[in-house]
């Protein structure tokens, strides 16, 4: 394999396999630069029916130590003899573009052929995560497109039910009490004047409307502490207010019919 290769494959997980030895990052960065110097250089020795990921990490792994030994710090050699063994199996579980993405800050420091290889890597890196982010948007936007138009969008009429509605007059206001908690809005029609002469009234229409979203979870997300109150407009101005669901296009001219299926809830 060539080494550009091995660098391209291999380098963001020797470099997190130092950081899990040292909490230094530049540290880090240092070891895991000279591994692949000191790999570059026995390359040949290196036999290719073995897991070159755990020869990368046993020259880290002595790399490490040997900078230990010359800053003199404490190191346990026995405590980390077996660590090339689950050095593997770390790396898998630990590495990920947001944490290798921090390999790239010593870039600039790096001799060449090594620094052209490493922006190759950083150009591709950040191309993948521009592309997961926006491809993440997309998906999070089109599931909440989606529940908006399964759980919201569709409504139906509440039925008119005497034991939660009633009309109530507060001052010189009409209001509709709903003890209800299923309600996703009202539909209110204002004042028309239908009939003549002695028979000439002033009615308004009003229904509710409920969805799922407002049927069964709703319900769960609010406390129902007071009835829900909707205003109706002004008292004096009614003469009638019909409960029931009415289509407002060609409204006028269905209006006898349209309330022969409506319910009067409240005359004045």
């Amino acid at each position: 394999m060539e080494f550009e290769k091995i660098y391209q494959l291999y380098f963001r997980e020797v470099f997190l396999y130092v950081r899990s030895l040292t909490p230094d990052e530049v540290t880090a960065e240092e070891i895991a630069q000279e591994t692949f110097v000191k790999a570059l250089k026995s390359l040949n020795q290196f036999d290719g029916r073995k897991d070159i990921r755990a020869w990368l990490f046993t020259i880290a792994k002595n790399t490490y130590f040997s900078y230990c030994r010359r800053k003199k710090h404490d190191a346990d050699w026995t405590e980390y003899e077996n660590i090339v063994d689950v050095g593997v199996h770390f790396a898998e579980n630990l590495v990920n573009e947001e944490k290798a993405f921090l390999i790239h800050k010593f870039l600039h420091n790096m001799e060449e052929p090594y620094k052209e290889l490493f922006q190759k890597l950083k150009h591709r890196l950040i191309n993948r995560r521009i592309a997961a982010a926006i491809l993440g948007a997309i998906l999070v936007c089109a599931l909440l497109a989606g529940v908006y138009t399964i759980l919201v969008l569709p409504k139906e009429p509440i039925p008119f039910d005497p034991q939660k509605m009633e009309v109530e007059i507060v001052g010189e206001d009409a209001y509709l009490s709903y003890a209800g908690s299923d309600s996703a809005g009202s539909v209110f029609c204002n004042p028309v004047t239908v009939g003549e002469g002695a028979e000439k009234r002033e009615i308004a229409m009003v229904y509710l409307n409920r969805n799922l979203w407002s049927t069964y979870i709703q319900p769960h997300l609010q406390e129902q502490n007071e009835d829900e109150m909707i205003y109706l407009g002004k008292a004096a101005d009614m003469d009638i207010i019909y409960y029931g669901k009415f289509d407002v296009e060609n409204f006028y001219e269905k209006i006898p019919e349209i309330l022969k299926e409506m319910t009067p809830i409240w005359k004045k």
